[in-house]
């Protein structure tokens, strides 16, 4: 797509001082007046020789000049005033009646089911907005954000309040007892692995070829004298 770039500068409204006409929710029957449902109708595309109706300059004057005001309206950067027939959603700009800005946090209006019209200058719906100076200087926060405790903590509660998050102590979490052996602690960087249990060999007679292993005579002196004493 491409880049926009800045459009020339209207001086004015367009046909600001042109002829028109109120253009009507609905176009009467039978008539080839633009209407905001209908705009143009379809007897305006009928020949007039057959029963059709001409598209008139004034009505064209005020399609174009309706679309002028409000594009002439945001060039000036102007923000709409908040209007109790509209519906908002979230991150919508207005005007109060106060004439400080507001910033829609959730949507409101009368269509707006479960919410309704929520008027911003009203301090009892401060969840629904926000003024632009408290959102910039982060000074509010409406109570609909909040921290939730997932399982095994505590501490939930609205961002608009301290909320201390802890752990919450649970049965497989308590300190061991008496009875409970503990678990031998980890071994510390650079540690060196405890030797491998050690387990007694089964007793194996002589390799096969192997001479028989005589006894040998003891040296120690008990043996010497009983040696002596048979001679």
């Amino acid at each position: 797509m491409p880049i926009p770039s800045t459009p020339s500068i209207m001086p004015n409204v367009l046909g600001y001082a042109a002829d028109t006409v109120q253009i009507p929710e609905t176009t009467p029957t039978g008539q080839g007046v633009p209407s905001f449902r209908d705009l143009f109708p379809f007897i305006t595309q009928v020949d007039p020789d057959a029963g059709g109706v001409m598209v008139e300059r004034a009505w064209m004057n005020a399609l174009f000049n309706l679309l002028g005001q409000h594009a002439f309206f945001q060039q000036s950067g102007c923000i709409y005033p908040w209007q109790a027939t509209l519906n908002y959603i979230g991150g919508s700009h207005v005007k109060g009646r106060d004439e400080v800005e507001y910033i829609a946090l959730q949507p409101s209006g009368p269509d707006v089911s479960g919410a309704g019209v929520k008027d911003p200058t009203l301090e009892a719906n401060r969840n629904y907005w926000i003024s632009l100076s408290s959102f910039v200087s982060g000074d509010f926060v409406p109570d609909s954000r909040r921290v939730t405790a997932g399982t095994g903590m505590t501490g939930g509660g609205p961002l608009s309040a301290d909320a201390t998050p802890a752990a919450k102590p649970t049965d497989s979490a308590r300190p061991a007892d008496s009875t409970t052996a503990a678990p031998a602690p980890a071994a510390g960087p650079g540690a060196c692995p405890p030797p491998p249990a050690r387990h007694a060999s089964p007793a194996r007679g002589p390799a096969k070829g192997s001479p028989p292993a005589w006894p040998r005579a003891s040296t120690s002196p008990a043996a010497s004298s009983r040696t002596a004493s048979t001679v």
